[in-house]
């Protein structure tokens, strides 16, 4: 298959300045009020789901907070007070308990709350790093089988911290800046990230890792004797991106390594048995930062490291982090295709693809629950991320949070287009919103938005 560049978007717009204001079109204060659901967690025994809400109101930007949905009512219940935050909801699997990222009377860092949601509790301080050599970092929590133990991520001040934040400021590292999108005003906090181990019952912590490198994404094997997790040991991280899986055992913190490419690994997630591991991967040999700009596919190998394999190799096209079934047998991941985000599943041995979830707009973050139910995000042309429910074949919504804000307004179609590129080798494809009251006669200024590639798409969803 032919690997086409990421679409481009044509818009027009309305020249009156006024329509954009005029009664049933949206405005902009409209979007303060706008909501859209983020993560998304079965509880083991199927009777819950745990997903995360994003507001727009709050005074210092948007923010995160934790819903519980009961599936045989469909109602729905925040965890926590109105000032709480919450993200990255895990359930323990003994269902008992959920862990999740957030904020409870004014601590922020590790909680946990009873499996209703009652009761969240602050277990341990929690924080990050703006590093930009971080990117497509995976899970930052992970229960031990038992249920007893919590893995989690946690940066610490590196060795240049101190003279990073002196007068003068002395710069030791390539990487002394954040991404281009914090406007380049900060200087890297040098912090790294370590893995810590939580005694749930005591409340007891211990560091599992240290050193200068970074180390995150992270996955308990079913077993209970390792911990995967993805880092970059080259000799000069800050110029080379080559990120490797790892595996650490709990008991002696002994690390072993599992790769040693030249591509760069992602989302380590353990087979069901803990004899294989998925996770994403790119192909090409290892250059600079710029590697992490190709397609990310998903890939199986054995826990010890060997019969490495692209399972998804037949669908060219960017694909996300891979979830096992039940039993092993097949991968479920999205897949960016031609404007779309769609939900796909595989044999995990490799073979043919096949979209589960195809509808127009985006899926976001999913999970597999009992009896093959699927719960996932979804963007629409029409509205933000809203929490879906995908069985026996049928799709169904079990949030409405924009009905509000955005019922009774009218909404520009989207209509999709392909051209050809100007060396003839792509079909690239392309989107075109029309302004509302377009008539046969009008005519409107167009702005042309280009952007994404090769490792990004925009498409017809609400943005």
């Amino acid at each position: 298959m032919t690997r086409r560049p990421a679409a481009v978007f044509l818009l027009l717009f309305v020249t009156a300045a006024a329509s954009a204001f005029a009664q049933g079109r949206l405005q902009s204060s409209d979007f303060l009020e706008l909501r859209s659901v983020g993560a998304v967690q079965w509880s083991p025994d199927g009777a819950r789901i745990a997903y995360t809400v994003t507001n727009n109101d709050g005074p210092g930007g948007p923010y995160s907070q934790l819903w519980l949905l009961t599936v045989a009512s469909g109602q729905s219940a925040r965890v926590g007070d109105d000032g709480s935050r919450g993200s990255q909801p895990l359930w323990a699997p003994d269902g008992k308990s959920l862990a999740y990222v957030g904020t409870v009377n004014g601590k922020s860092g590790v909680i946990i709350s009873a499996a209703d949601g009652s009761a969240p509790q602050w277990k341990a301080e929690m924080t990050g790093t703006n590093s930009s050599a971080l990117t497509n970092t995976g899970r930052t929590l992970a229960w031990s089988p038992d249920s007893k133990t919590l893995a989690y991520v946690h940066a610490l001040p590196g060795p240049e911290t101190a003279d990073a934040t002196g007068d003068p400021i002395y710069i030791t590292r390539f990487l002394y800046k954040p991404t281009a999108s914090e406007g380049n005003t900060r200087f890297n906090d040098n912090r790294r990230l370590h893995l810590f181990l939580l005694d749930v019952a005591t409340g007891r912590t211990r560091q599992l890792t240290d050193g200068i490198h970074d180390e995150h994404s992270i996955d308990w094997s079913p077993t209970g004797d390792d911990i995967a997790f993805v880092s970059n040991r080259e000799p000069d991280a800050d110029q080379f991106f080559n990120n490797d899986l790892f595996v650490i055992r709990v008991s002696t913190g002994a690390i072993r390594r599992l790769t040693t490419t030249e591509s760069a690994e992602y989302w380590p997630t353990w087979s069901p048995d803990g004899t294989q591991l998925a996770f994403e991967a790119t192909k090409r040999g290892i250059t600079d930062l710029e590697t992490q700009m190709e397609d990310t596919h998903v890939w199986t190998m054995d826990a010890s490291g060997g019969n490495r394999r692209e399972a998804g190799a037949g669908i060219d096209n960017r694909q996300g982090p891979p979830q096992w079934s039940a039993d092993g047998r097949v991968l479920f991941f999205t897949v960016q295709e031609r404007g779309l985000v769609r939900l796909y599943k595989l044999p995990s041995s490799g073979g043919a693809g096949q979209a589960v979830i195809a509808d127009r707009g985006t899926v976001g973050q999913f999970d597999l629950g009992p009896a093959d139910r699927i719960a996932y995000g979804f963007a629409s042309a029409r509205d933000l991320t809203q929490l879906f429910q995908f069985s026996g074949g049928e799709r169904r919504a079990l949030t409405d949070l924009n009905k509000d804000v955005l019922g009774g307004k009218a909404f520009a179609e989207v209509e999709p287009f392909s051209f050809v590129s100007n060396d003839a080798r792509f079909d690239v494809e392309a989107f075109l919103t029309k302004p509302l009251g377009q008539t046969a006669d009008s005519t409107h200024p167009m702005i042309v938005m280009i952007h994404g590639g090769p490792h990004g798409q925009q498409g017809p969803a609400f943005n």
